[in-house]
């Protein structure tokens, strides 16, 4: 993930198809790639997913406005380019699972019956959020999932 500063910084813009520019990190940021649950944000910084003010509590940083503040804007004067991918996005694994039976009911003849569990443990796996230094009440905030909820389709079928 790429902690943004905004589509200007090279003088390029969104309309052009550019990718934003990374904003450049002053030191490690305290980030780890885990969801942290019941976080209101702080100074203005990751408010918005806020529990007490309907937002999901879901944000990547356990403290949102120390890991912002662990950024600085591009100074095109000093930067050669601009930092890219610093943090590391959130882990994704789905475990799909398919059972099946065969019954021979002739020689030629078979019934084979199946069942297919999609996401079997119904593990809920996160979108990436947006790192945006122009949005930062927004910052870390976990607003969607990325797989779908478990789903579960049986099958019969003749062999002949």
């Amino acid at each position: 993930m790429t902690v943004a500063e905004s589509y200007e910084a090279w003088g390029g813009g969104d309309t052009l198809g550019l990718l934003p520019s990374g904003a450049i990190p002053i030191n490690n940021p305290d980030f780890g790639n885990s969801v942290h649950t019941g976080v209101p944000g702080s100074g203005g910084v990751g408010t918005n997913g806020d529990p007490a003010t309907g937002g999901s509590g879901l944000n990547v940083c356990a403290n949102p406005q120390a890991v912002l503040a662990d950024f600085r804007p591009i100074k095109v004067s000093e930067d050669a380019r601009s930092a890219r991918g610093v943090l590391r996005g959130l882990p994704y694994w789905n475990f799909d699972l398919s059972l099946a039976k065969r019954t021979p009911v002739t020689d030629r003849v078979d019934f084979l019956f199946s069942a297919d569990f999609l996401n079997a443990f119904n593990h809920v796996v996160f979108n990436d959020p947006t790192l945006s230094m122009q949005d930062p009440a927004s910052f870390g905030v976990i607003s969607s999932q990325a797989n779908n909820p478990r789903a579960i389709q049986f099958g019969l079928r003749l062999e002949f």
